[in-house]
Parts: C-alpha cells; sequence; structure tokens
C-alpha cells in the first residue's frame, strides 16, 4: 500500500470528476477490506498449503495485477478542480483579492474564451473544465489569456511538481487540511487498535471458539460490512455534498460515533456469534470515511502538491501504529487487561475523529466560501 496507494488515488482523482470522486475512491478502498477478508482466511489456506507456498500464491498474484492495471490503465487527464484555479492564482501580474486599479487591458468573457477552446479541443474537454472557469470571477485580462488558452489547449498537462518544502507549506496553510489530516490520524488510531488486537481479543476471551467458522464469520464481517461502509460513504457524501459541501465530512464524523455502542457491544457480547454481529455493526458504521476524506484532501490540496498530499497521508499510517503500541506497552507495564484498554481507548480515538472530521468540514466549507466570494467580487470589479 505504501507504494501503491499515493499512485492509485492520484490516479482516481484524475480519471472522476471531482462531483463522484468519494464514490470511487470509496469503491477502491473496500479492496482493503475484501483483502481483510482473504487474510482472515488465509488461516485456512495456510493448513492446506504451508506458509511457504501461500506467501509465494500472494506474490504472484501481486505482480499478475500490477501487470494488468499497467496494460489496462488509460492515459491520465490532469486533476480537475485545481489545475486552472491555481494557475490562475499564481498568475504573478493578477490580483485575485481585489482590482482596485484599473486594468488597462480589455477584458475577455469567460464565455468568449469557452467558445473558442470548444471549437478548438472539443465540448467534452470544456464540459469537464467549465466549472472551474467560474474561479476567473467571469472575466479575465487578456494580457492573460494566452496563459489560460495554453492550458486549455493542453488538458493533459501537468502541473509542475512543488519543492517539497514549499508544497508542505502551501498543504498545511489550509485549516481544512490540517483538520482532514487531524482526523485522519486519529481515525488510523482507532482502526489499527481494532485491527490488531480484536483476534487476541477473541483468542482471549473465547479461546474453544477461534475456528474455521470463526475465521469464515470474521471473512463476512472484514469481507462484506467493511467493503460496503466504505462504498456508501463515498456515494452518500457525493449526493449530499452537492448541496452542502461540509456535509463530505459530516459522513465519516456520524460513522465513528456510531460505531462507538457497537464496539462497546463487541467486547462485552456473551457469546462469540453476538460479539462478531456488534462487530459486524461496528465495521458497518466506522468503515465509511476513506473515500469522503481522501477526495476532500484532493480538492483541498494545491496543484503541484497532489501526489506529496497523499504521501502525507499514508504516512499517518505511522502514527496510527502508535495506539496499537501504546496498548501493547499497556498491557506488559500496567494492571489494565485488554477488554479495559480496548474499552477506553478505541471510543475515545473514535469521537476524537468525529470531531475534527466536523472542523475540517467547517473549515473547507468557509474555504470554500472565500473562494466564491473572491470570485464574486472579481466580476462586479470588472
Amino acid at each position: 500500500q505504501a507504494f501503491c496507494n499515493p499512485a492509485a488515488f492520484t490516479a482516481l482523482g484524475k480519471l472522476f470528476a471531482n462531483e463522484g470522486r468519494a464514490t470511487v475512491l470509496g469503491i477502491y478502498s473496500s479492496g482493503v477490506y475484501f483483502g481483510g477478508a482473504l487474510a482472515s482466511l488465509s488461516i485456512l489456506l495456510d493448513v492446506a498449503l504451508g506458509w511457504r507456498q501461500l506467501t509465494l500464491l500472494s506474490a504472484v498474484i501481486g505482480i499478475f495485477a500490477a501487470l494488468v492495471t499497467g496494460a489496462v490503465l488509460p492515459p491520465l487527464p490532469p486533476l480537475s478542480g485545481l489545475l486552472l484555479t491555481d494557475a490562475w492564482r499564481n498568475q504573478p501580474d493578477v490580483d485575485t483579492k481585489s482590482h482596485e486599479e484599473p486594468m488597462d487591458k480589455p477584458m475577455v468573457s469567460v464565455s468568449e474564451m469557452t467558445q473558442k477552446a470548444s471549437s478548438e479541443i472539443g465540448d467534452d474537454v470544456v464540459s469537464e473544465l467549465g466549472g472551474e472557469l467560474g474561479h476567473f470571477g467571469g472575466r479575465v485580462n487578456e494580457s492573460n489569456e494566452t496563459d489560460i488558452e495554453s492550458l486549455l489547449a493542453k488538458p493533459s498537462a501537468e502541473p509542475n511538481a512543488l519543492p517539497v518544502l514549499q508544497a508542505l507549506t502551501l498543504l498545511f496553510q489550509s485549516s481544512g487540511v490540517r483538520w482532514l489530516l487531524a482526523a485522519t490520524t486519529t481515525r488510523f488510531m482507532a482502526g489499527f487498535c481494532v485491527g490488531v488486537w480484536v483476534v487476541p481479543f477473541y483468542r482471549e476471551q473465547f479461546p474453544s471458539e477461534i475456528d474455521a467458522q470463526f475465521a469464515f464469520l470474521k471473512a463476512c464481517v472484514n469481507g462484506i460490512a467493511g467493503a460496503a461502509s466504505a462504498t456508501a460513504g463515498g456515494l452518500l457524501a457525493d449526493r449530499w455534498a452537492n448541496d452542502q459541501p461540509r456535509i463530505r465530512q459530516w459522513v465519516p464524523a456520524a460513522g465513528s460515533a456510531l460505531a462507538v455502542p457497537f464496539w462497546i457491544g463487541t467486547l462485552y457480547a456473551g457469546s462469540v456469534q453476538l460479539s462478531l454481529a456488534a462487530l459486524f455493526c461496528e465495521y458497518l458504521f466506522a468503515e465509511c470515511w476513506f473515500g469522503p476524506t481522501v477526495a476532500a484532501l484532493q480538492s483541498a490540496a494545491p496543484a503541484g502538491a497532489q501526489g506529496l498530499a497523499q504521501g502525507v497521508f499514508n504516512m499517518l499510517t505511522l502514527a496510527g501504529n502508535l495506539a496499537p503500541l501504546l496498548v501493547g506497552y499497556l498491557l506488559t507495564n500496567s494492571d489494565l487487561d485488554l477488554v479495559m484498554l480496548l474499552a477506553s481507548l478505541v471510543p475515545v480515538l473514535y469521537l476524537a475523529s468525529a470531531i475534527f472530521f466536523i472542523f475540517a468540514g467547517e473549515a473547507l466549507a468557509q474555504d470554500s466560501q472565500i473562494i466564491v466570494a473572491s470570485s464574486t467580487d472579481s466580476e462586479s470589479d470588472g
């Protein structure tokens, strides 16, 4: 995942428009849960094949998947929603905040440029980019027409990658991005605690019932509930975000909060069957966060820093692994038992991530309003 996810997230962001991106990313992330289901079933394959043959089989499948992806992946366009907007903002001779100084160049309407671009590169491309032209404030200075036309004339051109330090500075200037990354960190911590310690929990609480049937049921929890939650989270975020952009982050916030009672039920159920049923519901709510979060990060990250943004997102898994490490440390060096640790730490992390997701939604909505206000002011001044 360290090599695959940043490239895959960026590729999907380029292939699919912002309006449906959370759904696509949710579907992609559902593969993680199908993989978790196969990992649970690998216990059975390990008995039949042995660990060495099972490892070789996994390697062969991975190589085959990589070859197929390389063969069928289409050419990638630029990330829609970022390239034109940032190219305009970074024009050195244009002040996007105000137009107090009179412009000595004639103005060209966006509609005129759109018609011209349509005749040169086709209606489909212009339709894809049309929403971004609104950020130009309805009119552009003729002195910048060549730069903008060059972007339209080459829709497959990539923005130049920014130096790492500059890209990080731009990335963390956005309060919405900071809240998103904070929510991601705590959400990774909660998820890794569940993923690492749930099977030791079952072995400790129900030692006589860890068999093939348990492996199958655990695989169903991971594969069905996790994949359904990831896909549904993306669908809901895309459907509701059109009317209210902040809802894109309310979806993972609600999922994280609603997962808490079912996690408590998982730990204190009287039987392994009831515990797995509660765990199924916990996954069904908790795992809706991936698609909306990555889609929001892609929308907020500046052009030229997309790959870095995805890399930062994936690096947060390192921080996420600190939580299960802390559980192991406390088990060894304190009198707390596993159930008590999981019943206290995981809900706190879930609730913290829910709060951070809400703050992220509000901050990103405010950033969006600032951009719209700037565009409106520019149009009225023009």
